[in-house]
């Protein structure tokens, strides 16, 4: 409960930007038309804005940075306009079933009754979930991400009559939403990703296929990875060791023998999970680990089966003989990198693929200057 006296000045505030925002308004006709015009915008004005999208941290933004968050924004709000222009379209076709059903009632076809209605009712769910996923957008337009989790999950559940499995495939799908808000934002859209990842695995009935169950710790594995290497400290390290953990979950649960491509990329994910450890600890058994993952995955991505999947994976193992050197200081770690940086190159200009060449070029770079610094 807030405090009446802060209560009184929130209150004032909003009341104050209101007024700002339909001075605004009555100059550009709406809020469409003044998003069209935010170069030309005074600071003043696109302050308003930022504060009505509750844009955090606006005062401290030069203005091309304040008029790109709004950019970022105007996009969102078209998008969100144009959901609620689409809502109502399915409604005729759910009148319409539902006018055949009163015929096949009256002429006693109650099966072809159950068959309508059932088509009904999954109709009228998924209008009543775009409308939440468009109240969700809404939510996420103004900052209110955690709102946003809570009615992207009732949107998942709310299809458990049609599908048992519904409710943990739909959050395999929409974790998306919330983790694309957190990377364009930088807010916490990728925690509740996560999060949304591990309602799907804990509602996920203990009798599915593993091939169901993979694509759920496989995305959730790679968005711990992605936001754990964002962040440097003690709770990017924990992402980095759940990620892990969750590539090994994968991992037990793919055939080799029957799927080489799903158990490769896994265990050239888990070298890269564990690399980024590695190189954040002061030892190297992480490291020794994310080269025996990469070596694995060799063993499937060979270069005559797959040449540029084998090209990038002695990329990765490049950069892991890099980082042996900054904690060893043995420069022969340095000539093995030189050797993964050729062979991945050679792979490159033998596929055409020069839009590589400049990643093998920056590695080329850090082994020359590693080597220039150690001899001077």
């Amino acid at each position: 409960m807030l405090a009446p006296a802060f209560q009184q000045a929130v209150l004032l505030q909003f009341a104050e930007v209101q007024g700002k925002l339909d001075l605004i308004l009555s100059e550009f006709g709406s809020l469409s038309q003044a998003l069209t015009q935010l170069s030309r915008l005074p600071r003043d004005q696109m302050e308003t804005l930022a504060l009505r999208f509750e844009i955090d941290g606006i005062y401290d933004l030069a203005d091309d940075a304040l008029r790109a968050e709004l950019e970022e924004k105007a996009k969102d709000y078209r998008a969100l306009k144009q959901q609620i222009a689409a809502l109502d379209e399915n409604v005729a076709e759910i009148a319409r079933i539902k006018a055949a059903a009163e015929r096949a009632a009256a002429d006693g076809a109650f099966e072809q009754v159950h068959e309508l209605l059932s088509a009904a009712d999954i109709a009228e769910t998924a209008i009543a979930a775009n409308t939440k996923i468009t109240l969700a957008n809404n939510a996420l337009l103004i900052g209110r991400v955690e709102k946003a989790f809570h009615i992207l999950s009732a949107v998942a559940d709310s299809f458990r009559s049609v599908d048992v499995m519904a409710p943990a495939m739909l959050r395999g799908r929409l974790y998306e939403v919330l983790y694309d808000h957190g990377a364009r934002y930088a807010g916490d859209g990728s925690v509740f990703a996560e999060q949304m990842l591990r309602d799907a695995l804990a509602v996920l009935p203990d009798d599915v296929a593993a091939e169901q169950r993979i694509p759920l710790l496989g995305n959730l594995a790679k968005t711990l990875c992605q936001s754990g290497e964002r962040q440097s400290s003690d709770a990017g390290a924990s992402k980095l060791v759940e990620a892990v953990s969750r590539f090994r979950d994968i991992l037990a649960l793919t055939p080799r023998e029957t799927d080489w491509e799903t158990w490769a990329t896994t265990q050239n994910n888990l070298g890269t999970a564990l690399q980024t450890l590695g190189e954040r600890e002061t030892g190297t058994t992480r490291l020794e680990e994310a080269v025996a993952a990469y070596r694995d995955a060799l063993e499937e991505r060979t270069r005559d089966r797959v040449p540029l999947q084998w090209a990038f994976t002695q990329g990765n193992l490049c950069n892991i003989e890099i980082a042996f050197f900054g904690k060893t200081g043995d420069a022969t770690h340095l000539d093995q990198a030189e050797a993964n940086v050729r062979a991945a190159r050679e792979v490159f200009e033998a596929a055409g693929a020069t839009q590589y060449l400049a990643i093998s070029d920056g590695q080329w770079a850090m082994i020359t200057e590693r080597r220039d610094a150690q001899s001077g």
